[in-house]
């Protein structure tokens, strides 16, 4: 059989195109996976040089660039204009963080990578570039609101946390209720309401609240474990309250700020830190004071303000028990230790009672006027025709501080 001159010559184009085929589906392969790879690896050193400069910035390090930089070259990258660009920015120059109201605490680093090819350079290709970024926050420590400004807290974590099923009319302004399980209002009566906008965050299920949005599935505070880290200081109460010419109970002198001791609570205090001995029992007349922080020591006892009792206090605006009006230690039985308002009884109060073992009820037809207050408890109840009024203010009520924290976010 003859073959023809014309027939050899597209024998060997489709040869020489073929072998084209083949060199550039191995250039494909070789380097192309190896720009996946430095990929890859390009952005393990942008998250880990974006982290180290953060974790620099929350420690007060002016050379959180550097770091970032060094951190980029030991991971292969070394700034160096040829194989490698670094650039460190704080705040970031491109992307959503940019133009964030916070953004001074994020930081911007942004890897430039350039790969020589081996058998893409048969096809013109010298090489390939990669560029990747990552962004990193570097949180200060601040000062926060308790419960993320939740002006009612019931901790309860494996029943009602906070129950309102009684008649009793429930007004929460400035924030709004947090119950650590499941939270209750009176079926068809809207007996829980939030006037300025706020609503219920559960861990469990909230039942009968009209307002919204409601938030489901929060986070479950682990108790106690979780609780005692927010409670202000325990003080050694080795002071003795006296009583001054001016006939309130004040401060031991020279123990100033360490607790005095009182052995009975009904009563009106000068400025100060009191340590209640004998809480319980009945109080027909009024706790009074201003710049006042009351530690209960009782581990077991009702408080009761019925009879026309009633609490009018405020918290210190400085020192360690700034917006602290009330508060007690964690105790091995929940629910021991009691606070009733019925009969009459009433509250008006400026600070955060932080209870965090305690039942906290109003029952009866008192009426609980909190002003400016942030109320804390094991369970938080009503019952009753009473009426409670919670204002919640941030500004008065106590706060802890939040530690710095690094987080990757892009």
């Amino acid at each position: 059989m003859k073959h023809h001159p014309s027939e050899r010559g597209q024998a060997l184009i489709l040869i020489v195109f073929g072998i084209i085929a083949m060199v550039g589906l191995t250039a494909l392969a070789v380097d192309g996976g190896a720009t996946y790879a430095d990929r890859r690896q390009a952005q393990n050193a942008a998250d880990s040089a974006a982290l180290a400069a953060a974790l620099a910035k929350v420690r007060g390090d002016s050379q959180w660039q550097a770091r970032a930089l060094a951190t980029a070259a030991g991971n292969g990258y070394p700034n160096d204009g040829v194989t490698s660009t670094v650039e460190v920015y704080s705040p970031p120059v491109s992307g959503p963080y940019a133009t964030h109201p916070k953004r001074n605490e994020y930081v911007q680093v942004i890897v430039t990578s350039h790969i020589d090819t081996s058998f893409a350079r048969v096809i013109g290709i010298q090489q390939t570039t990669n560029v990747v970024q990552a962004v990193a926050r570097a949180k200060p420590p601040e000062i926060g609101a308790l419960f993320n400004g939740n002006a009612v807290v019931g901790l309860d974590p494996s029943g009602f946390s906070f129950d309102a099923w009684g008649t009793s009319d429930w007004y929460i302004y400035g924030g709004g209720l947090f119950a650590n399980k499941d939270a209750r209002a009176k079926n068809n009566k809207d007996n829980v309401q939030f006037p300025d906008g706020h609503c219920v965050t559960t861990v469990g299920t909230p039942y009968y609240f009209r307002c919204s949005p409601q938030q489901t599935g929060a986070s479950q505070y682990k108790y106690p474990d979780d609780i005692r880290p927010l409670l202000p200081p325990i003080p050694p109460c080795d002071g003795r309250a006296y009583r001054g010419a001016d006939g309130k109970l004040h401060e031991q002198v020279g123990k100033e700020g360490r607790g005095s001791r009182v052995d009975h609570f009904e009563d009106t205090y000068a400025p100060g830190l009191y340590c209640i001995e004998n809480a319980g029992g009945n109080i027909h007349g009024g706790i009074i004071g201003t710049d006042v922080t009351f530690y209960i020591l009782d581990q077991s006892f009702t408080m009761k303000f019925n009879g026309h009792g009633y609490f009018a206090a405020s918290a210190p605006t400085s020192g360690p028990y700034a917006g602290v009006l009330m508060f007690s230690d964690i105790t091995p039985t929940p629910c021991t230790q009691n606070v009733e308002f019925r009969g009459n009884g009433s509250a008006s109060n400026i600070g955060t009672i932080f209870m965090p073992s305690a039942c906290i009820d109003d029952r009866g037809n008192s009426d609980v006027f909190e002003d400016r207050t942030q109320l804390i408890g094991y369970r938080v109840t009503s019952n009753g025709t009473g009426q409670v009024r919670i204002r919640y203010s941030a500004d008065d009520n106590y706060k802890r501080p939040q530690p710095p924290a690094v987080e990757l976010v892009e």
